[in-house]
């Protein structure tokens, strides 16, 4: 009796010990997972805040232009009016203007206009252009309504974004949150469209107008050439010369050179 009890004590310790090494092995695993599912988590949003914030332009003080079209089924409209007034530094100037007519001026003057807020939101909330994703309304009346027929084709409204430097890269389309568009350079092209699904949207004519603008400062290489310029006015003071033609008088004669009294001297 008294082996056999024994050896039922050793193993009901045995099994004891077993059922007890299980859950702890689980109950330091589970910990472990989490603790690496939020580091990876902590990363990942680190990661995005440093792309996110590096992508942040343009800063106060930034001049950048972007070229814009607004696009109806197979027509363009006209661009939208300055609205004379430009609280915070993203604006247009003449719809008529050639040299100016659609073309977007982005120079924030605060922080509502600049880093990740500057956003064609600025942009048309300056004109008075109301965008929602169903539709984009302009002060002209001109609707461009997502779903409208062009044609005999429903027509899809989006923005489409261009780099205006490179015809070879194909735009972006964006078909919602239209507001919130962010500007990331210097010389984009934007195609505000309704067209049918499918169809290819055409870059905005008014891009030329990008080499052109009169607000942009002149290089230091211009300065010089008006430099040039009053250079080449000293070749007035050759005058007095020919002003020494007029020696009637030997007095005055023999104050002006040789050369040039010559040919005047010539009386018998």
């Amino acid at each position: 009796m008294g082996k056999a009890s024994s050896s039922k004590k050793v193993a009901r310790a045995a099994r004891a010990g077993s059922t007890h090494k299980g859950p702890e092995r689980r109950e330091l695993g589970f910990p472990l997972a989490i603790a690496l599912t939020v580091l990876l988590g902590s990363a990942l949003v680190l990661y995005a805040r440093a792309d996110e914030s590096a992508a942040v332009e343009p800063k106060l003080g930034t001049h950048w232009h972007a070229a814009y079209g607004i696009y109806n089924c197979d027509k363009w409209e006209a661009p939208a009016a300055d609205s004379g007034t430009d609280p915070d530094g993203i604006h247009t100037h003449d719809q008529d203007s050639t040299a100016d007519g659609g073309v977007m001026h982005v120079h924030p003057f605060n922080s509502t206009a600049a880093g990740a807020n500057a956003k064609l939101g600025v942009f048309f909330d300056t004109l008075g252009i109301k965008a929602s994703n169903d539709q984009i309304e302009f002060p002209s009346g001109v609707v461009l309504k997502n779903g409208a027929m062009c044609g005999d084709k429903p027509g899809v409204l989006q923005i489409v974004r261009f780099d205006a430097d490179n015809s070879a890269t194909a735009g972006e389309v964006s078909l919602k949150d239209f507001d919130n568009i962010r500007y990331r350079k210097d010389r984009e092209a934007f195609t505000i469209a309704l067209v049918p699904e499918g169809t290819e949207v055409p870059r905005p004519t008014s891009i030329p107008l990008l080499d052109t603008l009169s607000d942009i400062e002149p290089t230091t290489g211009s300065t010089g050439a008006t430099g040039d310029t009053g250079a080449s006015g000293t070749t007035g003071a050759s005058g007095d010369t020919g002003a020494s033609g007029a020696t009637g008088t030997g007095a005055s004669g023999a104050s002006t050179t040789t050369a040039a009294s010559a040919p005047t001297t010539t009386a018998p």
